[in-house]
């Protein structure tokens, strides 16, 4: 048998060294054991570009290496006796280029933004980082060249970079892109309903970065009305009043919407009823009648809340606060004592809301009838105590054949010359009227001797 030795001009043991953001690739390998021999190596990328370098070492240093190559490598022996010989090809790749053509498109619908970048042949792996303005970091790692970022911080600019990375090497990172997140939602909406021309002026606290904000106003059957500023504030018109209305606020900057603020409920109240009259009526047993009266408001459906407040005879521990019951009558009579000071107000409602109170009206009730009535024969006097409320008192001479009017006066007693026998009342007045009687004096005839 032949025993076949190794061919003498073999060569073996190709050593490839490769540093990552280098652009020299080092080739070893080992002579051949005869001849002087001249070694010519090359690089082949995917593209079918070349590079070489030529040595009559065992090494040898390709130059201009480009990143994001692989690079087949062959060593060639040219010589007398080993002319033709090559060595098996070597594959080495080199450290992926700095990724480029980053670029970042944000869906409004999600919120998401989505992140893409240019492949790299060598690439095994990226590794995407985002940080915003406010410090909140985003990363993705991925073997695609895009990525989707989510849960983003609203009303944020964000800077991203990529790298790129494989087996060997980790490119530099990217140069830095940023991007804008959709506006934050508009917070603190306040409506102010007005009811004489139903509109509302909203207001609310902006977003960081919007251009321009949208005011919406929706009743229970879906229908909307807008308003738009590049404030914080607008006015909407054209409110039905009666209606309910969810009252939100939209941002934009100019490409996505944010979303909408939490709602404000509120209703297109009817304005305070106008033209409320307090007229006194009747007084029986120290108490009057006062019939109020008002105007209908401009609002379909409305009913009406009729109220008093004050005080019994000055004393500021007997007050009151009396309501009526809700109606749809434009009047209403309620009970007040003698001697009372009122406060009178009337609202209206509707299905949406309640006006606020009207412009008070405020009076007094008759005074309460004199007490402490006496009557001084010798000096023909009758004198009273002082009634809360009374601009003027009247004193009446009452016999079995009527009632005469013995003295009016705003003093607290009056001379009595032509009343002989019978019963003295004296009654208060002011401008609700006149008092019930006082409790009666009996006045009887002097004879003289």
């Amino acid at each position: 048998m032949l025993s076949l030795s190794p061919a003498p001009c073999a060569l073996s043991s190709i050593v490839v060294v490769a540093e990552c953001q280098s652009s020299v690739i080092m080739v070893q390998w080992q002579r051949a054991r005869r001849g002087n021999s001249l070694y010519i190596v090359t690089a082949e990328d995917q593209d079918r570009a070349f590079i070489s370098c030529n040595s009559s070492t065992s090494s040898c240093n390709l130059t201009n290496v480009q990143c994001g190559k692989e690079y087949t490598i062959i060593v060639a022996a040219s010589a007398n006796q080993c002319s033709s010989l090559r060595s098996p090809p070597y594959k080495i790749r080199t450290a992926p280029c700095q990724p480029s053509q980053v670029q970042a498109y944000t869906d409004c619908q999600s919120k998401a933004v989505f992140v893409s970048w240019e492949p790299s042949y060598v690439a095994q792996s990226y590794l995407l980082t985002a940080v915003s303005r406010d410090g909140d970091l985003k990363t993705c790692n991925t073997s695609y060249n895009n990525c989707t970022l989510t849960d983003l911080h609203c009303s944020n600019t964000y800077n991203v970079s990529v790298l790129a990375s494989n087996e060997n090497c980790t490119s530099l990172p990217s140069t830095n892109v940023t991007f804008k997140t959709v506006p934050c939602e508009p917070t603190n909406v306040t409506a102010n309903i007005q009811c004489g021309n139903s509109s509302a002026s909203l207001s609310w606290v902006g977003s960081t970065g919007a251009v321009a904000y949208v005011g919406i106003a929706q009743s229970e059957n879906a229908t909307k009305v807008y308003c738009q500023n590049t404030e914080t504030s607008c006015t909407l018109m054209g409110l039905v009043c009666g209606t309910v209305y969810n009252f939100t606020v939209q941002a934009t900057d100019g490409t996505c919407n944010s979303s909408l603020s939490k709602p404000q409920i509120g209703g297109a109240a009817p304005c305070p009823p106008a033209g409320l009259r307090v007229i006194p009526r009747t007084v029986v047993n120290d108490t009057q009648i006062l019939r109020a009266s008002w105007s209908t408001v401009s609002c379909p459906n409305s009913e009406y809340l009729f109220g008093l407040k004050g005080s019994i005879q000055g004393n500021s521990q007997a007050l009151f606060d009396l309501a009526s019951y809700w109606t749809i009558r434009t009047f209403f009579e309620m009970p007040l004592p003698c001697g009372s000071s009122y406060s009178a107000t009337i609202r209206a409602r509707n299905s949406a809301a309640s006006s606020a109170e009207s412009v008070a009206v405020t009076g007094t009730t008759v005074p309460c009838a004199p007490l402490n009535v006496t009557f001084s024969a010798s000096a023909a006097v009758v004198a009273w105590h002082e009634s809360l409320f009374a601009t003027n008192y009247t004193a009446y001479g009452v016999t079995s054949s009527g009632r005469m009017k013995l003295c009016m006066t705003s003093q607290l007693l009056c001379s009595i010359t032509s009343f002989s026998s019978g019963h003295i009342v004296v009654t208060a007045h002011n401008a609700a009227g006149q008092s019930e009687d006082s409790v009666p004096v009996l006045v009887t005839a002097v004879r003289r001797r």
